[in-house]
């Protein structure tokens, strides 16, 4: 594309073609003049102080687009020639559509380097600057330049196009796998979530279960300690129990001794009253002093006397011994029969 050398040959013939009057302004000539020089700022400084001055002159219009297209500023050059279209001057209004579309074919251009964010806005760019190139030719069918810009515009329309089809199907393809990726973690997710959910069921019933056991094994512990004092308690009641009735048997063996005693104790006082008694019958019976001296003197005791006297004494404590024996085997709680001998 063209851009300068078109630029110079349209700016040569606008100005051939402009009015006697608008070319004798002061300002109109500076501009005129900067522009011809590439002093493009200083142009549109004075194209814009120029329409200032003269108001809507859409032939200024057209050459304060020029100034901003040099200067690559393609919205505002756009804007400039867009106005300057509205001219009753066919032969302006075919440049002004033509330069337009240059602007768009250029802000497409722009939209394109950023086609992962603006494809879309780089087509309809594209398809505004074939539309200005495609005004432009129905106005001069003759500009060589207008019809292959056109051509330009269309192919490229109509390769964004099938690149923004292609990346509507690789959208739709990512948005697909994107689902089934997010169906899928889902799915995992959820499955992950069953199975701690499952876990936790299972912790939770191992830990009740282990809680049971435990107050199971308590419990049992419990009553194992209680059964264990129960039993010390038994035992020790038992043993407290037999310590008083060994105490109690000995107390009655005592007693039992004691009495045993005191019964032999009263026997041999009785048989001494007795002796001394019979001592004093004797006595008393005595007829004179020989025979009373006769009486005083004892009896004497033959061996065999003694001896039998001294055995009937052994026999007669060997029996209370076996007797005594005899209860003590007979039970702890029975009574001893009372003697009576």
């Amino acid at each position: 594309m063209k851009v300068e050398i078109l630029i110079l040959v349209v700016l040569t013939s606008v100005m051939i073609s402009w009015k006697p009057f608008v070319m004798e302004v002061d300002e109109v000539k500076e501009a005129n003049s900067l522009l011809k020089k590439g002093k493009y700022p200083e142009a549109e400084a004075a194209y814009v102080k120029a329409l200032a001055a003269r108001g809507r002159d859409l032939k200024l219009k057209f050459n304060l687009g020029l100034s901003e297209l040099a200067q690559s500023k393609y919205a505002e050059a756009e804007k400039s020639f867009q106005s300057a279209t509205a001219s009753e001057d066919k032969g302006l209004r075919a440049k002004s559509f033509y330069y337009q579309g240059v602007s768009r074919y250029n802000i497409a251009r722009y939209y394109e380097s950023k086609k992962e964010k603006h494809l879309a806005d780089a087509i309809k760019k594209y398809q505004d600057a074939a539309d200005s190139f495609q005004r432009s030719i129905k106005l001069n069918p003759e500009d060589e330049n207008a019809v292959h810009n056109y051509e330009m515009a269309l192919e490229k329309l109509e390769e964004l196009k099938k690149e923004q089809e292609k990346q509507q199907r690789d959208q739709e393809k990512k948005k697909q796998d994107q689902e089934e990726k997010d169906k899928k973690d889902k799915k995992d997710q959820q499955d992950k979530k069953d199975q701690q959910d499952k876990k936790d069921q299972q912790d939770k019933k191992d830990q009740q279960d282990k809680k049971d056991q435990q107050d199971k094994k308590d419990q049992q512990d419990k009553k194992d300690q209680q059964d264990k004092k129960d039993q010390q308690d038994k035992k020790g009641q038992q043993d407290k129990k037999d310590q008083q009735d060994k105490k109690d048997q000995q107390d009655k063996k005592n007693q039992q001794d004691k009495k045993d005693q005191q019964d032999k104790k009263n026997q041999q006082d009785k048989k001494n009253q007795q002796d001394k008694k019979d001592q004093q019958d004797k006595k008393d019976q005595r007829p004179d002093k020989g025979n009373q001296q006769k009486k005083q003197q004892p009896k004497p005791v033959t061996p065999e006397e003694r001896a039998a006297n001294k055995a009937l004494d052994n026999l007669e404590q060997r029996q209370k011994a076996r007797q005594r024996e005899l209860y003590r085997k007979m039970g702890k709680n029975r009574q001893t029969p009372i003697k009576d001998w």
